[in-house]
Parts: C-alpha cells; structure tokens; sequence
C-alpha cells in the first residue's frame, strides 16, 4: 500500500462525514398561534358585539364589559348619558383625558369615523400601550357619550405576540362604532 495516499483518504472520509446533516428532531414547545374569533356579530343592548364576546354589565348603570374570553381581554365601556351641551362637553373632555393618559404617550392611530345614524366616533389603536391597545369614543353630540378601553389581563405580553388580538379587537370595535345607533 502507498503510504503518500493515506492522508488524502483521511482527509476525505473526515469531510464526507462533515457534509451531513444532523436527523431533524422535533422541538418540545412551539410557538402558540392565536387564532382570532370570526367576525360575526349580533346585537346587545342596541351594540353589535362579536358573536364570540359576551356582554357583562356593571354593578353601577352605564358601566358595563365586553368579555373576550379566549383572549383575556375586558373592553370596559362606559355610557354617560348627559343634561345638557355644558355637561355633555365636559365628559367628551374628561374621556379624552382619560384616553390620553391610557396611551401613556406611546404613538398611536387615530381612526375618526361616523356611524350609520350618525353618531361621531373615534377609535384610538396604541399597539406599545399593551395594558390598554384599543380605545374608543363616540358621541351623538346631544344626548349620550360612550367610551371604551380593551384591557389585557396579562399586560406582560410583547406586541408583536398580541397584535392579531389587538387587530381583531380593533376590527369588532369599528364594526361596533359604525353601527351605533342615535339613541342608547
């Protein structure tokens, strides 16, 4: 046997070995995909709520939550029927406030929009502000103004793992602010 050929042979079994790859072995956890609720929807109290949701009031009148329970996440609304013009622009002012601080100063999106009868709406979508992503308000400029915050119970989440949750609230929302009726 010619010895000046022995290291070539090595050289080549130790780089067909090289060459392969390790079997694929099955990783113990994935990622979790949320799948989001179908949008249908039927009415409540004179809202369109997603079929999905349930309507819970509160223990004081106008308070009340729409309950999203795989999501585990609470819209707590509030419906402030008012007196007069003076009082009526104290509450938008006051929801406003209170929207403003929720957001916490993250940027967001401002969606203004004007239901079927012709209730003024906004809805605010503030992906970073994860305790409270999607706000809502909505006046009929004379007797009503509701108002609303989807507030996660687990505000511990990144915002790229609960955006298709904020995406579907957002999309019932507005589903919901375009078909508010003139009196609630």
């Amino acid at each position: 046997m010619n010895c000046r050929g022995l290291p070539f042979l090595c050289l080549m079994a130790l780089s067909a070995g090289c060459a392969r790859r390790p079997a694929p072995v099955p990783r113990p956890h994935a990622f979790p995909r949320i799948e989001v609720y179908p949008e249908t929807y039927h009415a409540v109290n004179n809202l369109m709520i997603n079929d999905s949701a349930r309507f819970e009031p509160g223990v004081t009148e106008g308070w009340f939550d729409i309950v999203y329970p795989a999501y585990n996440v609470r819209v707590n609304c509030t419906l402030t029927h008012t007196e007069s013009s003076l009082h009526l622009q104290s509450v938008i002012d006051n929801r406003i406030e209170r929207l403003e601080r929720n957001a916490a100063g993250a940027p967001g999106e401002l969606t203004e929009l004007t239901s079927t009868e012709g209730v003024g709406c906004m809805l605010i979508v503030t992906p970073g502000a994860l305790a409270t992503p999607v706000q809502f308000l909505a006046t009929d400029s004379a007797r009503y103004v509701l108002s609303g915050s989807a507030v996660f119970a687990s505000p511990g989440a990144s915002p790229d793992s609960v955006a298709p949750i904020v995406n579907a609230i957002e999309r019932d929302m507005i589903y919901m602010l375009k078909h508010l009726p003139q009196k609630l």
